[in-house]
């Protein structure tokens, strides 16, 4: 028996009407189960995907042998009681007022019972009888019309309801309405149209259109409505720190003129411009300049760090020799390291030039040695750098032998106004926002600030600053060659050939040995490979050998490391002074060289202090 068009339209409806049913049931349970709206839509998506499978079968209902009077009941019922849930969904979701949506859903409720009743009973449709192997034809009675036009006046009542709310949402719903008014008006007056099952296409369209509203208010919506308040937050933050800048600016200015009328006028009372003042009345007068010019540099600090983070810090760059930079900061901070017995040590030789903004840069690394100085009672602090090729960046590390950095303050350590909650620092005047102010002013520079932090043994902080366009790349340090055991040997010396002569005999010797063609290269090696053995050439064009000497020698990580010097007669007892295990006279044979490591590396380990 051959399926006409009508047919074969009406199935695929009904299937379509079917599955996309119970997939907008299944999106708006994930989607929040909790909501009264979403139970109502997924119970009415359900039974509208029910009343489209039973609408199905009632379309082949001939061929199945299938009494067409309690089936076509059935699906007259799931569809009644499917727009009822459709309706109870519209009014919760709508948002209407509680007593409009009470009156409205007993309406629909009291007709739906009404419509269940006198279908069941046999009053709503008349003459049930085949058309074709496929359809029937029937008409309704006048109760029947009198039930649609009622329902239809329902549906245009709460349409209207919708419509006079005057928000986005309820209006939205008017018009999946309107497609569902529109089917059962045509169900009820075109009978042909009951053939191709067009209530079934207008119900599938009215359920997307539902469903599609159910996304757009609960998840896009909201994102919406999120976003647009983020963005009126981050204006009003805008505001503020505009505001905040603005105020301290305007403050500081203020604020600096009488504190430094304060200073000026105090400091001439205290050289004695107006007269001798006793032993205490000194004593008092250096505290009131000494906190003065504290307050200053606090006044400095935050209107530091309200630039910074208004976007209004402009930076100067240039180029600036780091190593001239590096040695005034020394010579700032020798006196106040000197005083609580500490060493500052120059680990520093040749380096290329920066390409920063002197003062700000002199600021970072100016709050380093403060810091370090500050927070280490006994030991040194060093300062080191070397360039580093693949970023082309100088990289400048201040290490101290403090302390330390708890674990739990690391993560905290840029934080404004942040202080460790150690004992010193409750010993010690500060803000907290050195550090703050000085990883920013390395970020504005494109650069890094990171640090290292051992508790009870020490920190080092590493700045890397942009070097100078053009830098020339550094001849290559010298890698260990195929031997991959034994005891670790650095060697520096600005010669290539002598490198790599000395490290051929090493090697037989059955060392590993990492050569550098520079004092800044030799240091950086020492430090980050901690080897058994340095052997240094004392005359090196980049940085007196005694420097380096001194320097590993201040250094609590590396002061047991023995340091075998190749030095000119003239230079042995510098050499010796400076703190070297060994001293050979130049020009010396890389077999001499190997021989004397040897012996310095079997001492080491007949004192327990080199596995061998």
């Amino acid at each position: 028996m051959t399926i006409g068009p009508a047919t074969l339209i009406s199935l695929s409806a009904n299937t379509t009407l079917f599955v996309c049913g119970a997939a907008l049931a299944l999106l708006v349970i994930w989607q929040d189960a909790r909501r009264l709206s979403n139970l109502y839509c997924a119970l009415g998506m359900v039974v509208l995907g029910l009343y489209g499978l039973a609408n199905a079968v009632f379309a082949v209902a001939q061929p199945l042998a299938l009494d067409p009077d309690p089936l076509h009941k059935g699906v007259t019922s799931l569809y009644v009681l499917g727009i009822t849930l459709v309706f109870g969904f519209v009014l919760s979701f709508a948002g209407l007022p509680p007593r409009l949506r009470c009156v409205q859903m007993t309406l629909i409720t009291s007709l739906t019972v009404l419509g269940l009743i006198l279908t069941w009973l046999g009053v709503v449709f008349e003459r049930f009888e085949p058309r074709d192997a496929y359809s029937y034809e029937y008409n309704f009675t006048p109760t029947g019309i009198l039930g649609a036009g009622l329902s239809a006046l329902c549906v245009f009542s709460v349409i209207w309801a919708l419509h006079a709310q005057r928000h986005a949402r309820a209006r939205a719903l008017t018009w999946p309405l309107a497609v569902m008014v529109v089917g059962v008006l045509a169900f009820a007056a075109v009978p042909v149209t009951r053939t191709f099952s067009l209530n079934a296409v207008m119900l599938t369209a009215a359920a997307i259109m539902l469903g599609r509203l159910v996304i757009k208010f609960q998840v896009f919506q909201p994102l919406t409505d999120l976003n647009a308040a983020l963005a009126a937050k981050n204006d009003e933050l805008r505001e503020a720190t505009r505001l905040k800048s603005q105020f301290l600016a305007t403050m500081s200015h203020e604020l600096r003129t009488p504190l430094n009328s304060i200073i000026g006028y105090t400091d001439l009372v205290l050289h004695g411009t107006y007269g001798d003042l006793n032993a205490l009345q000194q004593d008092r007068l250096q505290k009131v300049i000494r906190n003065g010019r504290r307050l200053l540099e606090l006044i400095d600090d935050v209107l530091d760090l309200s630039r910074i983070e208004a976007g209004r810090l402009a930076l100067t760059i240039s180029h600036v020799p780091t190593v001239a930079l590096l040695d005034e900061l020394l010579a700032a901070h020798t006196a106040p390291a000197a005083a609580k017995g500490l060493a500052l040590v120059r680990g520093y030789a040749a380096l290329p030039d920066l390409a920063v903004d002197r003062g700000r840069a002199y600021q970072v690394l100016d709050n380093l040695l403060k810091n370090a100085i500050t927070f280490t009672e006994r030991g040194a602090v060093i300062v080191r750098g070397y360039f580093d090729s693949a970023r082309d960046q100088v990289v400048l590390c201040v290490v101290d032998t403090g302390p330390g950095i708890e674990a739990a303050q690391q993560e905290r350590i840029y934080r404004a106004f942040h202080q460790l909650d150690g004992t010193l620092a409750h010993h010690e005047d500060g803000t907290g926002l050195g550090l703050a102010i000085a990883h920013r002013l390395v970020e504005l520079h494109g650069g890094n600030l990171w640090f290292a932090s051992t508790p009870g043994r020490g920190t080092t902080f590493h700045v890397a600053l942009p070097a100078a366009p053009g830098t020339p790349a550094p001849p290559p340090i010298l890698l260990p060659g195929r031997r991959t055991s034994g005891p670790l040997v650095v060697l520096v010396d600005s010669t290539s050939e002598t490198l790599i002569a000395r490290r051929r005999a090493l090697e037989r010797a059955r060392y590993r040995v990492f050569g550098a063609p520079s004092a800044s290269d030799g240091l950086r090696l020492v430090c980050e490979q901690r080897p058994a053995l340095v052997v240094l050439d004392f005359d090196l064009p980049d940085l007196d050998g005694a420097h380096i000497v001194r320097g590993l020698r201040h250094d609590p990580t590396l002061a047991g490391v023995p340091i075998l010097v190749i030095a000119a007669p003239e230079a042995l007892a510098l050499a010796r002074e400076a703190g070297a295990d060994a001293v050979l006279i130049s020009p010396v044979t890389p077999g001499a060289v190997s021989a004397e490591a040897a012996r310095l590396l079997t001492a080491q380990v007949m004192q327990g202090e080199v596995a061998p």
